[in-house]
């Protein structure tokens, strides 16, 4: 508690020497809101600094500091991140399985057909009679030079 009459702070633990609740200690006495953390990741500070002001009206009387540990909270978060992760990997390694044999069994009976054709093709001669393949060059009325 840090009051601003002139009456010594009362602290357990935390001083004003520590610069994150320097800041949140001017700023809650000037009557602005504190900083709250929006989002509470796995990563950053171990500690979270919430500061109240005491106040009647528009008159600051004081403030109330408090420095929370959050590491148990990151430590769960990380580990959720961390199961959810192992989930959507797992996930996609099954997805990609169940692709690979639908596809396998769709295009199975084509590869067959494929290779029976081709069987088939190479059985019989070729039907196409030697020498020149289509018509002669100026022998329709329409290739005729004027």
């Amino acid at each position: 508690m840090v009051p601003t009459r002139g009456i010594s702070s009362y602290s357990v633990g935390v001083g004003p020497e520590d610069r994150h609740v320097a800041g949140a200690v001017d700023s809650v006495l000037r009557n602005q809101r504190s900083s709250t953390p929006d989002v509470l990741a796995p990563w950053g500070t171990s500690d979270v600094v919430l500061a109240q002001s005491v106040s009647t009206g528009t008159q600051v009387n004081g403030a109330v500091v408090i420095v929370a540990s959050a590491e148990r909270a990151r430590a769960d978060i990380g580990a959720r991140w961390l199961f959810i992760g192992l989930g959507m990997v797992t996930a996609l390694a099954l997805s990609g399985l169940l692709a690979v044999s639908v596809s396998r069994w769709v295009l199975r009976p084509l590869d067959r057909l494929s290779h029976r054709i081709r069987t088939l093709a190479e059985a019989f001669p070729p039907t196409a009679p030697p020498g020149r393949r289509g018509p002669r060059p100026g022998r329709g009325g329409r290739d005729r030079p004027p």
